[in-house]
């Protein structure tokens, strides 16, 4: 699933803002053993080797897993909500 053009522009607004992240990364691609289309993205924050944030969407319903201590959002109807989270949840 590729990302629709608003996705897109909420994706790269909150890039431009988002001070603590250093790249969101498309990891689509790779063999998840998984069925199914889904748009997976894999957000990191500055200094830190791994993706702390795991952006998983699915038929048009977004869902948000941190990498680590294991919890996972609700589901979302689009990729702002989503960021939103990552944004309350990375506030000190």
């Amino acid at each position: 699933m590729a990302l629709d053009q608003a996705s897109r522009a909420s994706l790269a607004a909150w890039l431009a803002a988002a001070d603590h992240i250093d790249t969101v990364l498309d990891l689509s691609p790779r063999a998840w053993r998984v069925p199914g289309d889904r748009t997976i993205l894999g957000v990191f924050e500055k200094g830190k080797p791994r993706a702390t944030w795991l952006i998983v969407a699915e038929r048009s319903v977004w869902t948000l897993a941190a990498c680590d201590g294991g919890w996972v959002s609700e589901p979302r109807e689009t990729l702002a909500e989503i960021l939103a989270l990552i944004h309350l949840r990375s506030a000190p």
